[in-house]
């Protein structure tokens, strides 16, 4: 066969399956084949770890060898990792560089040899190896020319594999975060949070041990007792009134600066301290909340050089989910344990005030003014505005089906999965896509959410939204021109998997957008007649010289005069945001 042909033949074969364990049972399988040898070896650098795993060793009376390692330079293998040159030799038991370590785990002795390096774009991936050619011949040179040939189209079904495997694995991690996420909405309890962020944690990252520590808020100390933190893995304990000092080891300096740590090898890190005697590298980040640090995410592994910059960015995606729910969970804690069952409503209410800005948002540019006010002590509306970036902030207005409490409960788990989601993805149609799913499988059929979520770019002036099933906004132009934000998609949690588009908008000096809720348009008078939209318009086209406050003032007014001493019975929001 000549060799165009059997370059032809091996790609053929190497790109039949592109799962890496099959790739590399059909490097070895060409090896044997085309070099007519007796065994065949494929090692692969492992660039993290500085060394080469051998993955495959066979022949037809050899068994497969898995897991066995060598350091770069170790053995011919190595010297070929290393320096990039093929090695052929008649008697590779002579050669000072030979390494006989795997001879007896095979059962084999190693006579003539063919080694070359596989590499892609100048980067070496690993090393194939034939060994002792059948019938007791040598290699020759134009075997080494073969083999080095086979080596490129190994190279590139090899890259591909890797690439596979790494978008596979993107793949289920991120389901395991979603599937995740829906598990902490569904806890109040700080100990079960705590139970379900350390379980999840396991199914996305391996580890020898990992801890949750929470900062005690009052004392500013990092408490390890049981009832304050939670452990996995390790088979040694914290002494009796044992306290960690922000700033004191990895724990503590993570906990003061708010920063993340990757640590290959903690003997070579001043900042450690030795608790547990087997670990080798640990990655440790933050906990934050809006308040700040409220605890740390460790964990450590038996290994040294075990975790890479991949794991460290998805843990602290998995860090950004457990915030949310322990925030949800502490403030909860707080509040039930300052009043009695029988004010549980006014708990609720506070409860629900720390999830809205505490105060009108200053961007440079704009004019904005928000109001909320709940029909009972609790309601079913939410809004928001979230810095996102340098000149980009996110605008949320939902409202929840039902009032009370029972409204506030989902609004709190519509608000934890929209925040969740916004610090992972960029997105609004992903965003939505995700929080839709996340309260599908969260609150009981018949519940939904409504909800319009935007994002600012103030720099550009480019509102770019997606209307989720709520009440339009309304975008009235300084000419006069006014339109109904209604892009986007089906309201919230009904049906899971819906589809969303969003839309960019323009906006010019004296532009408005009005965000509201039904409680705004759907008020009645003594003569059941409604408010209605139209009547909002003409409002808001009246005051269009006044200030976003000055605005909001006088629609809540006229909704006064119409209602002509009716009780409020709905809750209501409404933002005003005027370019300046």
């Amino acid at each position: 066969m000549d060799k165009a042909t059997l370059l032809l033949e091996a790609a053929d074969i190497l790109n039949s399956n592109l799962k890496v364990k099959s790739l590399l049972e059909n490097i070895l399988n060409i090896t044997l084949r085309y070099m007519n040898a007796a065994a065949a070896s494929v090692f692969l650098i492992n660039d993290r770890l500085k060394r080469l795993e051998l993955y495959l060793m066979a022949g037809e009376e050899n068994p497969k060898i898995w897991g066995s390692q060598l350091s770069l330079g170790q053995g011919i293998a190595g010297w070929v990792a290393e320096n990039g040159e093929a090695v052929i030799s008649d008697d590779a038991r002579s050669d000072p560089r030979f390494y006989a370590g795997f001879e007896d785990m095979a059962a084999f002795k190693t006579g003539a040899l063919l080694c070359v390096p596989i590499r892609r774009r100048e980067k070496i991936l690993g090393v194939v190896e034939a060994l002792n050619p059948q019938g007791g011949a040598k290699f020759s040179q134009d075997d080494l020319e073969t083999l080095m040939a086979l080596s490129g189209e190994m190279a590139i079904s090899l890259e591909n594999a890797m690439l596979i495997e790494k978008f596979e694995k993107n793949s289920r991690e991120k389901e395991l975060l979603f599937e995740i996420s829906k598990k902490l909405n569904t806890f109040l309890e700080l100990d079960s949070i705590l139970d379900t962020i350390l379980d999840g944690l396991s199914e996305v990252i391996e580890y020898d041990m990992a801890a949750i520590f929470l900062v005690d808020p009052i004392t500013g100390l990092i408490n390890p007792e049981v009832e304050k933190s939670k452990t996995r893995g390790s088979d040694e304990f914290y002494p009796e009134n044992f306290l960690i000092k922000l700033g004191d080891g990895l724990v503590g300096w993570v906990a003061k600066n708010g920063q993340s740590v990757l640590v290959p090898d903690v003997t070579a890190d001043q900042r450690y301290i030795e608790f547990r005697s087997k670990t080798a590298s640990e990655m440790v980040v933050p906990i934050k909340s809006n308040k700040g640090v409220v605890g740390v995410l460790n964990i450590e592994g038996d290994e040294a050089n075990k975790y890479s910059d991949e794991d460290l960015k998805l843990l602290e995606i998995f860090a950004g989910h457990a915030a949310v729910a322990i925030e949800r969970a502490q403030l909860l804690d707080e509040l039930l344990s300052k009043r009695k069952l029988e004010e549980e409503l006014k708990i609720a209410r506070r409860i629900q005030l720390t999830f809205l800005p505490s105060k009108q948002p200053e961007i440079a540019g704009y004019d904005i003014w928000a109001i909320n006010r709940s029909y009972d002590e609790v309601g079913g509306d939410y809004y928001d505005f979230i810095p996102i970036v340098e000149n980009q902030y996110g605008i949320a207005v939902g409202d929840v089906a039902g009032k009370g409490i029972p409204a506030a409960i989902i609004m709190a788990a519509f608000r934890s999965s929209l925040k969740a989601e916004i610090r992972n993805n960029f997105a609004i149609r992903t965003i939505l896509y995700k929080v839709n799913n996340l309260l599908f499988e969260s609150i009981e059929p018949g519940n939904y959410v409504t909800a319009v979520y935007g994002v600012l770019d103030s720099q550009n002036s480019i509102f770019t939204f997606s209307n989720a099933g709520h009440n339009p906004p309304i975008f009235i132009r300084a000419d006069g021109r006014y339109e109904e934000l209604s892009i986007g998609g089906m309201a919230l949690g009904i049906i899971p998997d819906c589809q969303y588009i969003e839309k960019p908008i323009y906006l010019s000096l004296g532009d408005i957008i009005v965000f509201y809720t039904d409680g705004v348009t759907e008020t009645f008078n003594s003569s059941e007649e409604e408010y209605g939209v139209e009547r909002l318009i003409r409002i808001v086209m009246g005051s269009s010289g006044c200030s976003a406050n000055e605005i909001s003032s006088k629609i809540l007014g006229d909704l006064e005069v119409f209602r002509n001493g009716i009780s409020q019975t709905d809750d209501y929001t409404l933002i005003i945001m005027k370019k300046l």
